[in-house]
């Protein structure tokens, strides 16, 4: 049975992120990393904005993927490049997350992406490669003994996101990528006359994605099995609570969990 390694957020810093595979027993090949026999690595997004070293970080973690070596799924950073870059049909010459204009959202979004669009260059055609890269990430991955997602685990999300078109091997779809953008910064469902499956989508997307935390849609007993990680922002779910820490950089940023053995 495969045993992982959850890594959390990197945010474009390649060399705490070489360093802690390292740690781990992952041996460099050539632009990538191979695990440990056995093992496999788990990233959980937020992959870009901030760090220097942020085309790095991606080519390290796609190639792994490519070469089956790791699983990732969408962080809000990524999702929010995509909306970033994708023009909103209701306000042309905008986009789905609005960037140009002089508001004070504009403004805070583009600061907030000005050092990934930096170091891409927005609009070339490695740009737009990986925006369509970070599609094809799912929100979350149920791989039988282990549940991850960015945000919270919550069922009734999930369940909406599957029901949406946007699970766990489906690619964000243009039509999701509009509801969900469509959804209110806090993360509450939106009226009740749009009708309940747009409104369950958007409020299961904004979960998985840590825009609303499990302690606002569950009670304490209905959140018992979610282990969360202090320090990772994100919620390793599994059918024990013995998750333990693996190692760390010595920055303290780059935080990965050892998932051992799932068998009962």
């Amino acid at each position: 049975m495969t045993k992982y390694d959850v890594i959390g957020d990197i945010h474009g810093f390649a060399d705490k992120l070489e360093d802690l595979l390292k740690l781990l027993g992952y041996r460099q090949d050539g632009q990538s990393y191979i695990p440990p026999n056995g093992r496999k690595a788990l990233f959980l997004g937020d992959l870009i904005d901030r760090g220097p070293q942020q085309m790095r970080v991606l080519e390290i973690v796609r190639s792994m993927v490519d070469a089956s070596h790791a699983l990732c799924i969408m962080g809000n950073h990524e999702f929010n490049a995509i909306a970033y870059a994708t023009e909103d049909p209701l306000n042309p010459g905008e986009r789905l997350r609005p960037n140009r204009g002089d508001t004070v959202k504009c403004r805070k979004n583009r600061e907030q992406h000005a050092e990934f669009l930096a170091q891409v260059n927005e609009g070339s055609v490695q740009y737009l490669g990986w925006i369509e890269w970070f599609r094809t990430l799912p929100p979350f991955m149920d791989l039988g003994g282990i549940r991850v997602v960015h945000g919270c685990w919550d069922d009734a999300s999930v369940a909406a996101l599957n029901a949406g078109g946007w699970g766990q091997t489906e690619p964000l779809s243009q039509e999701v990528l509009l509801e969900v953008c469509r959804i209110e910064e806090n993360g509450e469902r939106v009226s009740d006359d749009e009708g309940a499956k747009t409104a369950d989508l958007r409020a299961g997307a904004a979960i998985a994605r840590g825009q609303v935390h499990s302690g606002q849609v569950r009670s304490p007993t209905q959140r018992h099995p979610y282990c969360q990680l202090a320090g990772l922002g994100h919620a390793v779910t599994r059918s024990g609570l013995d998750t333990g820490w693996a190692g760390r950089t010595t920055s303290g940023d780059g935080v990965a969990v050892r998932v051992g053995d799932f068998s009962h």
